[in-house]
């Protein structure tokens, strides 16, 4: 795991809720940005998302959602 890695997953864990804003900046902290496509981005989240925001219908994440798809599908991680 990246050491920069750890301040970004606890930072992103303590919010409640994951929109594509937060999602971007774990995978790009987590990935290489280059050859990153927006739209493939956009529509990976779309999948794992589970709500809308019912202020913007945004689609949003709940931290604990994701975290449990990214233990059971993703890379190792431990919980933060």
């Amino acid at each position: 795991m990246k050491l920069n890695l750890v301040p970004m997953l606890k930072q992103i864990f303590t919010l409640k809720i994951i929109d594509l804003n937060d999602f971007i900046k774990f995978y790009v902290n987590h990935r290489l940005a280059f050859g990153l496509n927006p739209a493939d981005l956009n529509y990976a989240f779309n999948v794992l998302s589970d709500q809308l925001n019912p202020e913007d219908g945004q689609s949003q994440i709940n931290h604990e959602n994701l975290l449990f798809l990214l233990q059971q599908y993703g890379e190792h991680m431990n919980d933060y």
